[in-house]
């Protein structure tokens, strides 16, 4: 639960602290027993993730690395960080060739802007574009929606059982 609770605090544009609190109600619901099948909803929650994410990203995305990417770029963008292609391949642990093929392919999509460092201009700057910030945002509110939905169900479920 904890390391669920780890990666999304690096991956969510906002709701984090709603996420978290959320998992651990969800998490309190499982220790109180008020439903037996509710772990498997967690298994539901990641999977309804990545359909919502195949609803806003090519199917090309669904490679680690670029899920990657956008992650470590979000997490920059929410810090202020401009992050350097030497940095995010550092953050994500790709290699230079398959990095590059990732950001270019982003590029390419619209999701992220490539451009020289005022500073250095040995430093290239990847950030995401507003098409990315909207697609992460949307991506995880809907998430949110969706477990404040399926909590909401199980804790009137939860009531239901213990009223009969």
């Amino acid at each position: 639960m904890n390391n669920m609770i780890d990666e999304f605090r690096c991956a969510a544009p906002q709701g984090l602290e709603k996420i978290e609190q959320r998992l651990i109600k969800l998490e309190m619901l499982l220790v109180e027993g008020l439903s037996d099948d509710i772990s498997e909803h967690l298994d539901v929650y990641i999977r309804r993730l990545r359909l919502m994410r195949s609803n806003l990203f090519p199917a090309s995305f669904f490679s680690d690395p670029i899920w990657d990417i956008l992650l470590e770029l979000n997490r920059a963008r929410r810090s202020h960080a401009p992050m350097t292609i030497a940095e995010l391949a550092r953050a994500t642990a790709i290699g230079h060739k398959v990095l590059k093929r990732c950001v270019d392919l982003l590029k390419k999509e619209g999701f992220v802007t490539v451009t020289k460092s005022q500073s250095s201009p040995d430093w290239v700057i990847v950030k995401l574009t507003n098409k990315g910030v909207d697609s992460m945002n949307r991506l995880f509110n809907g998430f949110v929606e969706t477990v404040n939905f399926d909590l909401e169900k199980a804790r009137l479920a939860g009531r239901m059982n213990l009223a009969a």
